[in-house]
């Protein structure tokens, strides 16, 4: 079925609810479902969820952009829905935050695209948290689509659950408290359980100030785990509701990309350990992973030779890579050594949101904004950053300013229109949690250079000396200071060794060619500045020979005739900059008045 093809409901309960009438109290319950590439069991979601809601209920999807029509469905078929429609894949977190910022119910249903309601339960949890105010989370009793009984209520994750996911050794074992389960048989009455299936979980909106929305360094998986821990610390209580009866269709939108999402579930895991377990915890599970997934491996590729088709054989390869994958993650945990990633602004409001959730990890985020959008402070500070204002004078000062603000040694710079990669994360949680310290008897390295991976009009540009790039953003601000002299490309001067890592920063540099030339032209002006401030002369035949020179090294020496046109082009651009920059310092040189003596450096 297309999306236009589906049938509109005209719910009067949703049409409530979109309405947003201020003169209307407070709505009972908002509903958030985020979706992505499900629109089939979207529509049967959304469906049961407006046929059973009570009036005022607001009701919101949040697309994950989905490819196959999910967010176009809603709008045709279900225009009294609040859709959120992502331009990316926010993950599921940070989908769900969207809607929880907006959301004006008592109470917030999460509830999976692929879960149905059946008929009563949606009044049944309001009633049920009405009379319990102590009730901070409530589940659901769930079952698969054909009336089988499925697992919803949990104790939180331990070892021994680690270890009989990988070597079950018996069934009842699987599903015995050992293993975090509760009896079935108890599912028919009201108990505290540590953590619900986040399927379908309820929430009470007042309990969030305290709490906090979801932790969105959790891309998939464990944040709901994660929430209702921090539920429990802040005293609320989470327990089992018999009366919301859910059937659910599990694990449809995971399934699509059974790999990635494998190894995103152990990511997941490890840094719920290390936000809620003890350091030793933390190194027994991940001994305790390396061993079970060594194990599939094992078991996959002797699958292989049995295999009938193959397509079989390749689905069982790609299985085992995933789980080799797996072998090989360090997780993102608590770093022992403390960091603050540090962001400057000046009116990029598209690029701050997706900038800070690449750092959610880090301990601190810090804002540093200038320029006169009034957005970016709200986004900011909506997504757990401490924004500082100051009024722009050059990028060296700013980034200066910056360190005296941090409350910690250890700093990561990253510009607003950059994106920390997971692997890059693992990498500084592995250089500041000590494990690429060299022996105790060398002096350790002070900061880090991280190579940059520039896109400039959707390419990454690999040669012409826009890769690797190298920058100095990690490091001990105790032992560094930017260099006042140098307002662009800045520098920093470190009292101390530097090291390089391997994993890049994203640089998604240049959308047109209209802001290359902008920025270029600035930049020409500042570094003729520079030169002049250090007193260089130009010669007349620089103005020709420099900018041939910057062509040949950019398109010869470092090869930028393998990135295509585009490394033509920009060699060329480059070039004819490097001539602006020397007309700029040449006109400079014309109006400053002849030294009297001594002799200056010439180009």
């Amino acid at each position: 079925m297309t999306s236009d093809q589906w049938p509109v409901e005209t719910s009067p309960v949703g049409a409530r609810a979109a309405a947003g009438d201020p003169s209307e109290c407070t709505p009972p319950l908002s509903v958030v479902i985020v979706s992505y590439n499900t629109v089939a069991l979207l529509a049967r979601c959304v469906r049961s969820v407006l046929a059973d809601a009570p009036p005022r209920t607001e009701v919101y999807v949040v697309d994950n952009a989905s490819s196959d029509g999910s967010a176009d469905m809603v709008r045709r078929a279900f225009p009294t829905v609040r859709l959120i429609a992502n331009s990316d894949n926010h993950g599921f977190a940070a989908a769900t935050n969207q809607a929880l910022r907006q959301a004006r119910g008592r109470y917030v249903m999460l509830l999976n695209p692929d879960a149905e309601l059946r008929r009563g339960s949606l009044p049944r949890v309001v009633a049920f948290l009405d009379a319990r105010p102590q009730v901070g989370v409530a589940g659901a009793r769930l079952s698969y689509h054909d009336g089988r009984f499925q697992h919803s209520a949990f104790r939180f994750p331990s070892l021994p659950m680690a270890f009989l996911e990988f070597f079950p050794l018996n069934h009842r074992l699987a599903n015995s408290r050992l293993n975090g389960r509760f009896p079935a048989a108890d599912y028919q009455r009201v108990f505290a359980i540590d953590h619900p299936l986040g399927a379908c979980m309820t929430v009470r909106r007042a309990a969030l100030p305290a709490v906090g929305l979801l932790d969105e360094s959790f891309f998939l998986y464990c944040e709901e785990v994660d929430w209702c821990w921090r539920f429990k610390q802040a005293g609320w209580h989470v327990v089992h509701c018999p009366a919301v009866l859910v059937i659910h269709h599990e694990a449809q939108s995971t399934r699509q990309r059974r790999g990635p999402m494998l190894v995103q579930l152990y990511r997941s895991r490890y840094r719920l350990y290390a936000k809620h377990r003890p350091g030793w915890q933390q190194g027994v599970l991940r001994w305790l992973v390396r061993l079970g997934a060594a194990s599939k491996v094992v078991t996959l590729l002797l699958s292989t030779v049995g295999a009938a088709t193959a397509a079989q054989r390749c689905k069982l390869r790609e299985e085992a890579a995933a789980y080799r994958a797996v072998i090989r993650l360090k997780g993102i945990g608590r770093m022992s050594e403390p960091l603050t990633a540090i962001i400057l602004t000046y009116n990029e409001t598209a690029h701050i949101v997706p900038c800070l959730r690449a750092v959610q990890w880090a301990d601190h985020r810090l804002v540093i904004h200038s320029g006169d959008d009034e957005d970016i402070p709200a986004l900011a500070a909506a997504h757990g950053a401490r924004v500082l204002s100051r009024p722009f004078t050059n990028w060296p000062e700013q980034r200066n300013y910056a360190l005296d603000q941090a409350t910690t040694d250890w700093v990561l710079f990253v510009d607003v229109d950059e994106r920390v990669t997971l692997d890059l994360a693992e990498v500084i949680q592995a250089v500041l949690d000590g494990h690429r310290l060299p022996a105790n008897d060398e002096q350790p390295p002070v900061g880090y250079w991280i190579p940059r991976q520039n896109v400039i009009l959707g390419q990454w540009v690999r040669h012409a000396g826009w890769y690797p790039d190298y920058q100095l953003r990690l490091f001990r601000r105790s032992c560094g200071r930017y260099d006042p002299a140098r307002p662009v490309h800045e520098l920093v001067q470190l009292s101390g060794e530097a090291r390089k890592l391997t994993p890049p920063l994203v640089h998604l540099n240049y959308s047109s060619w209209g802001q290359f030339w902008a920025k270029q032209r600035r930049y020409a002006r500042l570094e003729a500045e520079r030169l002049h401030g250090e007193g260089i002369r130009p010669k007349l035949h620089s103005l020709i020979l420099q900018p041939l020179r910057e062509l040949r090294r950019r398109y010869w020496e470092l090869q930028g005739h393998r990135d295509g046109l585009l490394g033509l082009q920009l060699s060329l651009a480059l070039s004819w900059f490097t001539f602006v920059t020397y007309r700029h310092l040449w006109q400079l040189q014309r109006q400053r008045q002849p030294r009297p003596t001594g002799d200056a450096p010439t180009r």
